[in-house]
């Protein structure tokens, strides 16, 4: 039978993988940060205990995915991460004997945000649970733009101008679309407080520099000029947020 006590050893075995991934973009310390953003979304709504424990379980297994490359993959492997991340808890909870509602509904939050939230989240999530994908979602957005993790991307650009070519084409990809809108209005207070952070960073002079110098000083002024754009948009959006974001 399934108790809630054995949730932290499906933590701990994410735990384990993530310590050992060849992927410094999606490692321990990625995970970790998209759980605290998680827990943080998840304190601001009206959960149950499964709904939250689900939610958090699915924060620490959603890049399990990263752990079975030697190298980091930006082209193939954020197509089928998500999925091939909800097989693997969905294979360790057999394997460990971790059935229930907690387990189930955590592979079904990281393979929904794999497809979106369109029709596959409608059959596979109860209308009270798409606020949960909704928070996954919004975590795992906001350590995108996290300095620290920024640190560990840019060490990958040094090494290697395919990388530096692929965060250029992430970044005009980004911002155009407006993909880093968050989806609760948590999240959208705490991008509001990442963007002011990555707007301190790129104010100093190291910053600054070792950007115009993987991309030029005109990129590396458009990325200025739309991060403030996209700042003041959320300081705007953030002013009219005061009830939960329901489905």
């Amino acid at each position: 039978m399934y108790m809630h006590h054995q949730v932290p050893l499906l933590i701990a075995e994410a735990k384990r993988r993530m310590a050992h991934s060849k992927d410094m973009y999606h490692n321990l310390k990625h995970v970790e940060r998209v759980v605290s953003y998680a827990t943080n979304i998840a304190d601001s709504l009206e959960l149950t205990s499964n709904q939250r424990e689900g939610l958090l379980l699915a924060a620490w297994w959603h890049d399990a995915a990263h752990t079975l490359t030697r190298k980091p993959s930006f082209f193939l492997m954020p197509l089928i991460d998500d999925t091939v991340s909800a097989l693997m808890l969905w294979y360790y909870t057999i394997r460990m004997g971790l059935f229930g509602e907690v387990a189930g509904l955590s592979t079904r939050l990281i393979f929904c945000k794999s497809v979106g939230t369109g029709l596959l989240s409608k059959i596979f999530l109860k209308k009270r649970n798409r606020i949960l994908l909704d928070a996954l979602i919004d975590a795992d957005k906001l350590d995108m733009i996290d300095v620290g993790r920024t640190e560990d991307l840019y060490s990958l650009m040094e090494s290697s101008r395919f990388y530096a070519l692929w965060y250029s084409l992430m970044f005009w990809i980004m911002f155009p679309m407006k993909f880093l809108r968050q989806r609760t209005p948590a999240g959208r207070k705490l991008m509001r407080s990442k963007l002011h952070n990555v707007l301190q960073a790129i104010q100093q002079d190291s910053f600054d520099a070792r950007h115009v110098l993987l991309f030029g000083e005109r990129y590396t002024r458009h990325c200025t000029e739309r991060i403030c754009k996209e700042y003041r948009h959320v300081q705007q959006a953030t002013r009219g947020d005061v009830y939960p974001h329901t489905h």
